[in-house]
């Protein structure tokens, strides 16, 4: 078995790209600015959570080949992501195959977890490194999961006030589990296990909930899939330490959820697939801390399939990414993926979808973030082909 897997977020997708009616999409209106290529034929991915943004710089995270095997490497960018610094390696020199890192940004503290492999154990493990000065150096790295494990999924990390909450799945088990601090990520409590999985990813036998977590006021989202098809959500009202009983939001789900909160709003994005047909983005929205959520409402244009990107809020609207296929039917090999691009005030009444990527390069979508220039800034995986290795790391901006 594979205990460090290869991330391609088309793979959760491919079963619903089915034969699907072409259809015109919407002319671009938004102002995008150029595509920054930050990391070269590295084979380099991004992930959920990869880019973040403080009011005067860009954080980036991403796992690349390094000389002694996968590694998490962390970049910013002072200048409105012109240009950026040189790569720092966030995960531990001695493991080799670390990878799915995520990272929360909080005024001058960089919050990064992601899962390795220490090839001397044979162990895999969620590991967290915070930085308390914007990048410039970096405590200790500290393991969140707990020992014995040999297979563990895709990190997910949020922050409310001085509490840090970590989501992962036990990919043997299939158990969900959160990692929680109190004091802002000195030390964590052992994990807990908030729900459980049956989704095999990717076609393995590796188990994964794909967990997807935001922080508002007052109250910590954690969203997963539960399996292939069923989507589910609690809630914690006091900062990860407990948490209400789950919730069931989508049944028909195609995809990873995807969440964002701000206040007592949030938004809920999920892939749904209509009765094996199509394959389409939905959004659930909620007003007062979860309670209650809007019946799911279809975020992506056309009838090309479509799955669920990131989610962000900021500078007053929720900006979101999606992901559809560039042609009908989806193709299986060669580009075959493009992220495209929508916002909105209220998470009602969105703007026109526009095109994020070259469709001359399948786009695997990895994050979304409002900050400097009051742009929204996306990152993503870019490859000639849904099986390529040489994959570039790509950030670019729209306003």
């Amino acid at each position: 078995m594979e205990h460090v897997r290869r991330y391609r977020r088309g793979a959760a997708l491919a079963a619903a790209f089915l034969a699907l009616l072409l259809t015109a999409q919407p002319t671009l209106a938004a102002s995008w600015g150029p595509t920054v290529t930050v990391s070269g034929d590295e084979n380099a991915e991004v992930f959920p959570q990869a880019l973040a943004a403080s009011s005067s710089a860009l954080h980036l995270v991403y796992a690349v080949d390094g000389g002694s095997g996968r590694e998490v490497a962390y970049r910013r960018s002072a200048d409105q992501g012109a240009t950026w610094s040189d790569p720092v390696v966030v995960s531990r020199p001695d493991d080799r195959g670390s990878g799915a890192p995520a990272m929360v940004v909080a005024g001058a503290v960089i919050h990064v977890v992601w899962y390795a492999l220490d090839p001397s154990t044979g162990e895999a493990a969620v590991w967290y490194r915070r930085s308390g000065d914007g990048g410039a150096s970096w405590g200790e790295a500290t393991a969140l999961s707990d020992p014995g494990m040999t297979n563990v999924g895709f990190p997910q990390i949020a922050v409310a006030g001085s509490a840090v909450v970590v989501a992962y799945t036990d990919a043997e088990t299939g158990d969900v589990h959160v990692a929680r601090s109190g004091d802002g990520g000195t030390s964590f409590q052992p994990a807990i296990t908030v729900g459980t999985t049956t989704w095999k990813y990717y076609s393995d036998d590796s188990l994964e909930g794909a967990p997807a977590l935001a922080a508002g006021t007052g109250v910590v989202y954690l969203a997963y899939a539960a399996s292939s098809r069923v989507v589910k959500l609690r809630r914690s009202l006091d900062g990860g330490a407990h948490w209400t009983t789950a919730v069931t939001m989508e049944t028909a789900s195609s995809g990873e959820p995807r969440i964002a909160a701000n206040g007592a709003s949030a938004i809920l994005v999920s892939g749904f697939y209509d009765s094996k047909t199509n394959s389409r983005a939905v959004v659930r929205r909620t007003t007062n801390k979860g309670a209650t959520w809007t019946a799911n409402a279809t975020v992506s244009v056309g009838s090309k399939a479509s799955g669920a990107g990131p989610i962000a809020y900021g500078g007053g609207r929720w900006r979101l990414l999606y992901q559809q296929c560039i042609a009908q039917p989806c193709a299986t090999t060669g580009p075959r993926i493009a992220l495209w691009y929508r916002d909105s005030a209220d998470g009602v009444t969105w703007s026109a979808a526009t095109r994020a990527t070259n469709p001359a390069r399948d786009a695997w979508t990895g994050g979304i973030a409002y900050g400097p220039g009051s742009r929204t800034w996306i990152a993503w995986s870019g490859t000639t082909d849904q099986e390529a290795v040489e994959g570039n790391v790509y950030v670019r901006s729209v306003k």
